[in-house]
């Protein structure tokens, strides 16, 4: 076989569409640019079981795909990338609601995990989190998944609210050894937000 042919077939086979996971509840998607939110979607769904769905890429899925799981769905967002006159979140920045229906995730629970760096970006700490947050919350979405910030330290952050992070908020760089409790405790207080049995 040519090796154009099987590099072909092989990007087909990579890319090709995402079926949804009827059976789950709760859908898990991710973006990400060094496979930690992927590694820690995978430690969700693990922690939660068959009603959450596998974690999938968010650029292989549609928006009506992630609005029809019917408890909501838990957003992986990667740490933020700077561009000359926005703040990107990778590709949740594409994961757009339909024209007719801005709201469209009106009434579903949404949570939303990622990383940062609390020395390197101090002043923009985990504002991946805070972004994805704040699309889901404009398209009606019920935002679940507050967590403290007890035991960071940084100057500011989009996924800071009310003296409370917006989701659950992971530093691989500075705190690798706290990050699976952290996610070990947010499992346990989704399965109470999403009512997972």
């Amino acid at each position: 076989m040519k090796r154009g042919v099987a590099s072909a077939r092989a990007s087909r086979r990579v890319h090709a569409p995402f079926r949804t996971d009827a059976r789950a509840s709760v859908g898990l998607y991710y973006s990400t640019g060094t496979l930690r939110t992927r590694r820690v979607a995978h430690m969700i769904k693990e922690r939660l079981g068959d009603a959450v769905s596998e974690p999938q890429l968010v650029r292989t899925t549609t928006s009506q795909q992630m609005s029809e799981h019917p408890k909501g769905i838990i957003c992986g967002a990667p740490s933020y990338l700077w561009s000359d006159h926005q703040v990107s979140a990778l590709d949740w920045d594409n994961i757009l609601p339909p024209y007719t229906n801005p709201t469209d995730m009106d009434g579903k629970r949404v949570a939303v995990f990622g990383f940062g760096d609390q020395k390197a970006y101090a002043k923009h700490f985990a504002d991946g989190v805070g972004i994805v947050w704040e699309k889901m919350q404009m398209r009606g979405a019920k935002m679940v998944g507050k967590t403290d910030l007890d035991g960071y330290e940084f100057d500011r952050s989009r996924a800071k609210l009310d003296h409370k992070f917006v989701g659950l908020v992971l530093d691989d760089d500075n705190q690798p050894e706290l990050t699976e409790e952290r996610v070990d405790r947010w499992c346990v207080q989704l399965r109470k937000e999403f009512d997972i049995e």
